[in-house]
């Protein structure tokens, strides 16, 4: 469920740029007069329409990635007894605390993938023996950049400023540039998913030996 709702967050985020896009280019068209005010006005609420969308399916995705991430973390704590940087807690909280959810997140899910790896034995030391990947590095700064940039979006997009020409450009290619960086997190976390749950499943002799 959390991969399909990722996908579909991704398709909202691509969504939302082409509208941002189109409102631009309708008000363009007004500018010339080849286009009504109403043209304009209704290209404009289809970037409120999609982005109110993309945000209440991007919650969801966040809540069913968040349980995925409860249980795939209680079950790394059975595949390897090396502690892990952060405690259980950290699991969710790591992503609303200030400051720290711009890496602390990162480490929970890097901790989880060393001690799922097939490669991984039951009883280490620590996880710092066990190599990291690349992998979750660019998952993490591709969701980092889109965070941001969504910021900025939130800030070019103020109510409370009058709407120009300018803005519409701006806002449609930070909505662009957020929306590449959303592709790019989207699938690399799918494959992370889905890799974690495969090495989860896979039956271990060492375990096996452990628990006997």
């Amino acid at each position: 469920m959390a991969s399909v709702l990722i996908a579909a967050s991704v398709g909202l985020a691509i969504a939302s740029a082409v509208a941002n896009w189109n409102a631009y280019l309708a008000v363009v068209d007004y500018k010339r007069r080849d286009a009504t005010f109403e043209d304009a006005l209704a290209a404009r609420d289809l970037t409120i329409e999609y982005g109110a969308t993309y945000f209440f399916v991007l919650a969801a995705a966040a809540i069913t990635f968040l349980l995925w991430l409860y249980r795939a973390r209680a079950n790394a704590d059975l595949l390897c007894d090396a502690p892990h940087r952060h405690s259980k807690p950290w699991v969710g909280g790591s992503w609303f605390c200030p400051v720290v959810n711009l890496w602390f997140p990162y480490q929970v899910m890097s901790d989880v993938w060393k001690a799922s790896k097939p490669e991984t034995p039951w009883r280490l030391e620590s996880l710092k023996q066990v190599p990291g990947s690349p992998l979750l590095w660019v998952w993490w700064a591709c969701w980092v950049g889109s965070f941001v940039i969504g910021r900025v979006s939130a800030l070019v997009n103020d109510q409370q400023t009058s709407p120009t020409l300018e803005k519409y450009y701006t806002l449609a290619i930070v909505k662009s540039v957020s929306a590449a960086l959303m592709i790019v997190a989207g699938a690399l976390i799918i494959v992370v998913i889905v890799r974690i749950g495969r090495w989860q499943e896979r039956p271990r002799d060492d375990l096996a030996l452990a628990t006997a």
